[in-house]
């Protein structure tokens, strides 16, 4: 059985990230707010990373770059691929 501890941080990060996107676009796109909210969801779920982890920066003193690129480049991917 697969626990907590067997995923990588970043990792959750991507799961996190890709749920932001999928729901904010679906949502945008169910309620006709948006006609492309693919991309909104997309800039949804990388503006959550990027203040995340600009406030972890701020507050540890160091960058987490696998925990900042790895949601970025999933949602971009999605983004690409829908």
């Amino acid at each position: 059985m697969i626990t907590r501890d067997d995923i990588p941080y970043w990792l959750e990060h991507v799961f996190v990230a890709v749920t932001i996107q999928v729901v904010v676009g679906t949502l945008l796109d169910v309620t006709l707010l948006s006609t492309d909210g693919v991309t909104a969801g997309t800039a949804a779920g990388i503006a959550f990373y990027a203040g995340r982890e600009i406030r972890d920066r701020q507050k540890l003193g160091r960058w987490d770059w696998p925990g900042l690129i790895a949601p970025v480049l999933a949602c971009l991917i999605v983004w690409a691929l829908v």
